[in-house]
């Protein structure tokens, strides 16, 4: 048969639910078991029509996805007969032949997942659409159908894909690490975490919203939209940004370890922890909150603004800081240890331990309160 005619019996095969996917080396499967020339039928010798792995011929299907099967190739096959869940990510038949190698039909639809990881198939079809996630990491593809719709994850990690299509919805996560994508298209909705690692992208869309983390390490990227919302945490180490906007709202946690950035807007809120070392900050907007902790290892900060609320841990290891602020509270540890700091203010409450190793404090104050052990020089512990 011609290219063209097993397409159509492909097509014909997806209008009446009768296919499955799988993968083979050159035509053979597990244990040496040989197919029939695409267009050829192959029927399993050991048929067993009980829901147990062996005695037919796996794959999967519309209702039974995301088993991954490592093979040189990727086969899509028209099936004869009942199709036998086992489990909830494959299935097996009696009777069935192979139409397309590393190749799949339009229009093709599969309610669960599809993991197609480290196939040679360069091209998806036009109208896919995978109800669950979709794992196409380590594949040759370099663009994806303008059509294509994912209820659940993308994975992308390592395709030579340099641009996504407009309008793309994805349900949970998009992993586009190690792409070299370097724009995403406006009004892009990833349900869950977005990870750009390493991709050479420098500026991210307007309107971007993320519902789980949005990781950006090693990217380019020198500044943050405006109206960027992320439900969970972003972490930026790395990247040579210098200003965040002033409406920034982060529901996790946010690392800016090792960025240049010298300023934080006024207003930041920080669910989860803040993580600053290094960075050249030497001022604290007032008002911040932060609901984890609060790392500020080795930034030029001298002082701290009053009224600040650390839920976690607060870390200020090496700061040239002299004084704290009265009434101020941190729900974990306090680390001071090499700060110049002379004294503790009073009703400082620490909810962890407090580390004043090389500070020149030389007592404590009477209504200091902490829920763990004081460290002092040379090991003291109180």
């Amino acid at each position: 048969m011609t290219h063209d005619e097993l397409m159509t019996l492909a097509m014909d095969a997806v209008r009446c639910g009768a296919w499955m996917i799988r993968g083979d080396d050159d035509g053979e499967s597990y244990g040496g078991f040989r197919w029939a020339a695409p267009g050829e039928w192959t029927e399993a010798p050991d048929w067993n029509p009980e829901p147990v792995c062996g005695g037919g011929l796996h794959g999967q299907d519309r209702d039974n996805g995301g088993y991954a099967e490592r093979r040189s190739r990727l086969v899509f096959c028209e099936t004869d007969g009942p199709h036998v869940a086992i489990g909830s990510n494959k299935m097996k038949c009696r009777r069935a032949r192979i139409l397309l190698v590393n190749a799949l039909p339009a229009g093709l639809t599969v309610d669960g997942s599809l993991d197609l990881s480290g196939c040679p198939i360069a091209e998806l079809p036009a109208g896919l659409t995978v109800g669950g996630s979709l794992y196409l990491g380590g594949c040759p593809i370099a663009e994806l159908p303008a059509d294509l719709n994912v209820g659940g994850s993308l994975n992308l990690r390592g395709c030579p894909i340099a641009e996504l299509p407009a309008g793309l919805t994805v349900g949970r996560w998009l992993d586009l690490r190690g792409c070299p994508i370097d724009s995403l298209p406006a009004g892009l909705t990833v349900g869950g975490w977005l990870d750009l690692t390493d991709c050479p992208i420098d500026s991210l869309p307007a309107g971007l919203t993320v519902g789980g983390w949005l990781d950006l390490r090693g990217c380019p990227i020198a500044e943050l939209p405006a109206g960027l919302t992320v439900g969970g945490s972003i972490d930026l180490r790395g990247c040579p940004i210098a200003e965040l906007p002033a409406d920034l709202n982060v529901g996790g946690w946010l690392d800016l370890r090792g960025c240049p950035i010298a300023e934080l807007p006024a207003g930041l809120t920080v669910g989860g922890s803040l993580y600053l070392g290094g960075c050249p900050i030497a001022e604290l907007p007032a008002g911040l909150t932060v609901g984890g902790s609060l790392n500020l290892r080795g930034c030029p900060i001298a002082e701290l603004p009053a009224g600040l609320t650390v839920g976690g841990s607060l870390n200020l290891r090496g700061c040239p800081i002299a004084e704290l602020p009265a009434g101020l509270t941190v729900g974990g540890s306090l680390d001071l240890s090499d700060c110049p700091i002379a004294e503790l203010p009073a009703g400082l409450t620490v909810g962890g331990w407090l580390d004043l190793r090389d500070c020149p404090i030389a007592s404590l104050p009477p209504d200091l309160t902490v829920g763990g052990k004081i460290y002092t020089d040379e090991d003291t512990v109180l």
